[in-house]
């Protein structure tokens, strides 16, 4: 079967489901850290892709019924992070 073929498929099926539109995310080690802290991922599925797979998924269900992070010591932390970045020459 061509990937095309199976592409299409895919689509289908996610049609079916109810699914109108996907996307790809990218969870980097902070979003892994923030999972755990939330307890949506166990500390010991740092590297198992179906698992960080469901707690993403968990987080965005949760996220769109109104309940955001429950943790959010550590964005406040990368927030605080980026706001200590020393200026470029020449930049304001």
């Amino acid at each position: 079967m061509s990937s095309s073929t199976t592409r299409v498929q895919r689509l289908r099926k996610r049609r079916n489901d109810g699914i109108l539109m996907s996307c790809f995310v990218e969870v980097g080690e902070l979003g892994i850290e923030l999972l755990i802290k939330n307890r949506l991922l166990g500390p010991h599925e740092k590297s198992d892709r179906k698992a960080i797979q469901a707690a993403v998924s968990a987080a965005l269900h949760q996220w769109s019924n109104g309940r955001g992070s429950r943790s959010t010591k550590l964005y406040a932390t990368v927030c605080d992070r980026k706001l200590r970045l020393p200026r470029s020459k020449g930049g304001p």
